[in-house]
């Protein structure tokens, strides 16, 4: 289709074409260390659900993530019926 010299994208077949990608069923999640200044902390949830914590502090928020990452990752593999 052609308007005023510029080509519109002919709309898909179908809008549910394409595969949604379910949620993670876990995350985890960077707060500030209620016990230390300027420390953070993870915690690795499923939905509300808290499973793990991170056993120390971290010195920047980064460095939380990275780690936060790394145990999210190990504690899904370890969950029965993990895909």
């Amino acid at each position: 289709m052609w308007l005023d010299g510029f080509a519109l994208a002919a709309s898909p077949s179908s809008r549910h074409s394409i595969n949604m990608a379910e949620p993670d069923r876990f995350t985890f999640q960077i707060l500030p260390d209620l016990l230390g200044v300027r420390r953070f902390r993870w915690t690795v949830r499923e939905g509300e659900q808290i499973h793990l914590r991170s056993p120390h502090s971290y010195a920047t928020r980064r460095e939380a993530e990275i780690e936060g990452g790394k145990a999210v990752l190990r504690f899904a593999k370890t969950w029965p019926n993990y895909k």
